[in-house]
């Protein structure tokens, strides 16, 4: 049976280029879009990964390391030293978590050495046009054959599904020793050298996905969004996704396009931000957060949260003191992400002064587990590195829970327990909270509420923090955030 089942887990590049110290994980989804400004390394990444295996196949593209990286005038990549953690099945036996390392010394690497597996890398170069690298002048005369078996009927149909088209059949031309594709939709038959370079880049990127030859093949995109438009790049998003689902392949691809963001149920991003120390990898990010890692800061306090859920606690916070015009409030998701938020920031050198970056509380809660996960994201030694971990510790604050619960589950406790409401609204929930006797998970209690209460998610979660802040849990429970935010005040509006 031979090898089969590869999965890349994650590269590690101490340095590559203008990448360094940085680690980035391709776990969470067969889709993963490395994202960030011009330069900061997504590009590189790609490259490296398309290297680091070798092919199954005699007749499959050898990548190597010298193609992406030639040595010139002024650099030969000496000192280059990255590693990645995979793991495969080698006939009944899983082989898991193994690591590879490659460096560059006088040369790049034993290249037998490399693990096996089945890699296609789609370049800019595929979004050129056909007739763009035909300069004959000549009149160009080619045979035609129709692409009908079960897989060129699946691309077709794929095909016209992304760019909302009716294609009839698919077709292969040739030429001299050139072989390109061609299409019949309605009245028209054309070849890709009239076909427009958003389409053919489409086409070039289901071929490489639905014709690979093995499953768990790794496909390298470069740039996927680069002559789509939006509902163009949603629909292959879905396509893509669903194919890798079913085929066990990885596909990792760059992109500068926002809608991604709103694709979160398929792809997972990972945000890259050079500090000018090392490099810094964000797992999804917001917008806000991205625009934040440029140096943009948009108002005068920064309150960075988990979910909605903090996002509300917070915003009644600054409403009751009065400041909720100058704060704004992003959310960076899992708990793990805050300290790479934070630490990317410090590296920056960007001040953290006005920032505030909450946890819910339920996680990393002493010192001790906050230092572990800071230093790391804030890599070395020396008294700087030093006093950036310190800003990081400083500028971090939690909700005081009780040991072993979560928000949610103290929230809707603290409303359960509530004496009756003369306010007819607040008597509503705290009647909805007595009636839910099981809800699961404890995660979905505050989410019950709201399902029982009818409203839009945001409406629902002010109404059931309103409530929970009339509680006498509720000062402990926000006392270091109302402290910060109450101070912040103060600088703000007296100093």
């Amino acid at each position: 049976m031979g090898i089969h089942s590869q999965v890349i887990h994650k590269i590690d590049i101490k340095k590559l280029k203008n990448v360094s110290k940085v680690s980035i994980d391709f776990e969470g989804s067969p889709l993963i879009s490395l994202m960030g400004v011009n330069g900061c390394g997504k590009s590189t990444i790609l490259y490296a990964l398309a290297c680091v295996y070798k092919p199954i196949r005699n007749e499959d593209e050898n990548y190597k390391f010298s193609r992406f990286f030639p040595p010139h005038n002024h650099f030969d990549w000496s000192g280059s030293d990255i590693s990645i953690t995979y793991s495969y099945r080698d006939g009944g036996s899983c082989v898991q978590q193994m690591e590879k390392e490659y460096k560059k010394k006088d040369r790049w690497v034993i290249y037998e050495r490399r693990p096996e597996r089945y890699i296609k890398f789609i370049g800019i170069k595929t979004c050129v046009p056909v007739i763009e690298s035909e300069n004959t002048g000549q009149k160009i005369k080619y045979t035609t054959k129709t692409q009908a078996t079960l897989l060129d009927e699946l691309i077709r149909k794929k095909a016209g599904y992304i760019l909302n088209k009716n294609y009839e059949s698919l077709h292969v031309h040739e030429y001299g020793n050139k072989t390109i594709l061609g299409v019949k939709s309605g009245a028209s038959q054309y070849s890709a050298l009239t076909m427009g370079a958003g389409e053919q880049r489409v086409f070039t990127i289901l071929d490489a996905v639905f014709r690979a030859p093995t499953n768990s093949s790794l496909i390298l995109i470069d740039e996927i969004d680069l002559l789509m438009h939006p509902q163009a790049l949603t629909r292959l998003i879905e396509v893509l996704y669903e194919r890798a689902k079913e085929k066990c392949h990885q596909v990792i691809f760059t992109s500068h396009n926002t809608e991604l963001f709103y694709l979160k149920d398929k792809v997972q991003l990972r945000h890259l931000h050079q500090t000018g120390i090392q490099t810094v990898c964000i797992p999804n990010t917001t917008p806000d957060i991205t625009r934040r890692m440029t140096g943009n800061q948009v108002k005068s306090i920064e309150v960075y949260v988990e979910d909605d859920l903090a996002q509300a606690i917070v915003s009644h916070i600054a409403n009751s003191l009065g400041i909720s015009r100058d704060v704004v409030i992003n959310k960076y998701g899992a708990a793990i992400n805050v300290f790479t938020v934070s630490g990317g920031l410090a590296l920056s050198k960007q001040s953290l002064n006005n920032a505030l970056f909450v946890l819910d509380g339920d996680e990393y809660v002493t010192v001790q587990d906050k230092n572990k996960q800071i230093e790391r994201v804030v890599t070395g030694h020396g008294s700087e590195i030093k006093s950036l971990r310190q800003q990081v510790l400083d500028s971090l604050s939690q909700f005081n829970l009780p040991q072993g619960m979560r928000p949610e589950e103290f929230i809707f406790k603290s409303i359960h327990n509530l004496a009756e409401q003369t306010d007819c609204e607040n008597e509503e929930i705290r009647n909805m909270a007595y009636d839910i006797i099981n809800a699961g998970d404890q995660h979905n209690l505050v989410n019950k509420l709201i399902e029982q209460l009818g409203c839009s998610k945001e409406i629902g979660l002010n109404r059931i923090i309103k409530l929970f802040s009339t509680s006498p849990q509720w000062s402990q429970f926000s006392e270091p955030i109302s402290i910060w935010l109450n101070n912040k005040k103060e600088e703000l509006y007296l100093g």
